[in-house]
């Protein structure tokens, strides 16, 4: 006859990192009575975007400081002037007295 143990029905089955842990907690307590056992952390490995040198990178980045503020004000003006000069053009193509062309608007001044 065949008989199950009652005592393994149910219970998980540990792998083997999470006994050798178990034997260590109970070796360290054996040793060192009225201290708890704290496990190792695990290292925090970084790869990729999450260097430390790329998060300081990002954060760098979003400072605003003098020289950035003044970059980003000569790129708004120079965006609005070639904003005005595409206006203007556009205006003498369509404002001329002469017969243009359907094609006139095409043309580079």
């Amino acid at each position: 006859m065949i008989t199950l143990d009652p005592n393994v029905i149910g219970n998980i089955a540990l792998d083997e990192q999470e006994t050798q842990q178990k034997h260590n907690k109970l070796a360290f307590e054996a040793r060192n009575p009225g201290k708890k056992f704290e496990k190792e952390r695990e290292k925090n490995k970084m790869r990729g975007k999450n260097k430390p040198s790329k998060r300081l990178a990002k954060k760098q980045k979003n400072v605003v400081d003098k020289q950035r503020s003044q970059f980003e004000e000569q790129r708004q003006e120079r965006i609005t002037e070639a904003k005005e000069r595409n206006k203007k053009k556009e205006e003498e193509l369509f404002t001329r007295t002469e017969a243009a062309d359907a094609l006139d608007r095409f043309k580079k001044v």
